[in-house]
């Protein structure tokens, strides 16, 4: 029987992949973001895909900032390092709370990364460069900036760039599921209430 992958030849073709950058309106949006927010000195950028991480992480460093990246492959930053008593994941996260010895830092990572408890609340602003389907990881996000901490006063503002069509669909995606998620909440809420009510009453 010849093999289904080289037809019986006995050799079989290699294709190399390679990621090939190319412009993109929402560089030069990010760019005039990060000069908005240079004398606050604080921003967050959130990319879907580690390409995009990447390219957010290259235009921080290009327009002067220290960047901090945190995705699936860990953290990384091009100018915090690991303390002796300190991994390097505490050690950025004290720098972009302390606006002293670095005065412009950039947050750059992927929604889902860093568990539940990442505070980033030094910064009023963050940026989705690009999302990904799972609307949690988005939800998880926007809490990172609106924890206990925060300077409500000041406030804190979510862009989204939009260049294709297929960065409406996934946004309009997860802002649906956002809603059936409250909506959910809501019902549990609702039925929380009607339980706790007909017990009054019983009593």
């Amino acid at each position: 029987i010849d093999c289904t992958q080289c037809g019986g030849s006995g050799e079989v073709t290699n294709y190399i992949q390679e990621a090939i950058r190319v412009d993109c309106p929402k560089d030069e949006a990010v760019i005039n973001l990060l000069d908005q927010y240079d004398e606050q000195g604080r921003v967050v950028f959130w990319g879907g895909f580690t390409e995009t991480v990447d390219r957010i992480f290259d235009i921080g460093v290009k327009a002067g900032w220290g960047v901090i990246r945190l995705d699936g492959r860990g953290w990384y930053s091009n100018i915090v390092t690991s303390g002796i008593k300190k991994n390097l994941g505490q050690a950025c996260l004290e720098a972009f709370d302390n606006k002293k010895d670095y005065p412009k830092l950039m947050f750059d990572g992927q929604p889902g990364a860093g568990g539940v408890g990442l505070n980033l609340v030094a910064s009023s602003m963050e940026c989705f460069y690009s999302n990904t389907f799972r609307g949690e990881d988005r939800s998880q996000a926007i809490e990172r900036i609106h924890r206990p901490g925060a300077d409500h006063i000041r406030g804190c503002i979510i862009y989204d760039l939009i260049h294709l069509a297929s960065d409406d669909y996934v946004l309009e995606s997860n802002n649906k599921k956002r809603d059936l998620e409250r909506l959910t909440m809501g019902q549990l809420r609702d039925g929380i209430q009607k339980c706790e009510e007909k017990l009054m009453r019983e009593i």
